[in-house]
């Protein structure tokens, strides 16, 4: 009896089936910014949770295709450092989160660091106090400019909370997803004695 000829889907779903518990690990690990998302944990930043969640993929697949073949003392080492940089950046991103998301009537908003000098002179007139503007006393400034972040902060350092808020979030999610990748796959090429 000869063997029918495989098509291109029929390799395809032979694949799939041999690699499900590590897709369904990627899409799983994917899921997880949407649920920060939902809970409000999320950088207030269009776009970054489904650009997280496709980075959480392709982290995923890569650390599959590179580290197929760890042996346990590898996997087990860069497990730790992953989850040491995951901790690390996770507590990273809740205190800059903290100190620079704020909740405003639209929404929440991101506080930067050093006013412009439009704000520092309503600030003068409000007898406020210019030293401390990181992120300071902003919220009279910020209604008297109508809830616009820009008028209120330098932009450019705005760009830069953005980033590190961005940074410390991206980081911990594809570290989050290096550790499920690299587990599940040792897991999978480990053979049970017995």
């Amino acid at each position: 009896m000869s063997e029918q000829p495989q098509s291109g889907m029929s390799k395809f779903w032979d694949v799939f089936g041999h690699y499900k518990r590590l897709l369904l690990a990627a899409g799983a690990a994917s899921f997880l910014p949407f649920v920060a998302e939902f809970a409000d944990a999320s950088p207030p930043i269009p776009g970054v949770t489904p650009i997280t969640s496709l980075l959480l993929v392709l982290t995923a697949v890569i650390t599959f295709q590179f580290f197929e073949n760890s042996t346990r003392r590898k996997a087990n080492n860069r497990i730790a450092f992953l989850l040491i940089v995951a901790t690390i950046s996770l507590i990273s991103y809740f205190v800059a989160s903290a100190r620079f998301v704020f909740h405003y009537d639209a929404g929440r908003v991101i506080l930067g660091c050093g006013w412009t000098s439009k704000a520092q002179t309503l600030a003068t007139d409000f007898n406020l106090s210019t030293e401390a503007q990181c992120p300071g006393q902003y919220q009279d400034l910020l209604s008297d400019f109508g809830g616009k972040i820009s008028d209120v902060f330098v932009s450019q350092n705005l760009v830069y909370i953005e980033m590190m808020l961005i940074g410390t979030w991206i980081i911990f999610f594809l570290s989050v997803a290096a550790i499920i990748a690299l587990f599940v796959t040792f897991q999978q090429g480990r053979k049970i004695k017995g």
